[in-house]
């Protein structure tokens, strides 16, 4: 997980074998269960446009359905292609609460979150 934000600076962490968090930044430590407060999740979720799928989509529905269907064919191939070029992101982040009045901001997959999160509520 990318450390984003926080007191620790940027840098990266990860869960060792023992089940805390190593972190590795301008300076490396463990993070033990002991010392999680709390953690917060949150997801952003952005909504984007692909111009080459656009472009590829409808040169290709649009002759194929142009050759099918005539003019209103390759109209309805470019409509399909417009509808198929919108693609979702999802960022999945953590802020991480220490004893010690310290945060970390972690952005992850959503299964790495949520191991923070079981982290910091034991």
């Amino acid at each position: 997980m990318k450390i984003t934000g926080g007191t620790f600076g940027m840098g990266s962490a990860e869960f060792n074998k023992r089940g805390d968090i190593l972190v590795s930044g301008a300076t490396e430590f463990v993070i033990r269960k002991s010392e999680a407060l709390s953690a917060f999740q949150r997801s952003e979720k952005e909504l984007k446009f692909g111009a080459v799928g656009f472009l590829i989509g409808s040169i290709v529905l649009g002759i194929i359905l142009g050759l099918a269907f005539g003019v209103v064919g390759a109209l309805i191939g470019v409509v399909f292609a417009i509808a198929g070029s919108f693609h979702n992101k999802t960022t999945h982040h953590v802020e991480l609460r220490l004893t010690d009045d310290r945060v970390m901001v972690l952005t992850g997959r959503k299964s790495d979150v949520e191991k923070v999160v079981a982290f910091a509520a034991r």
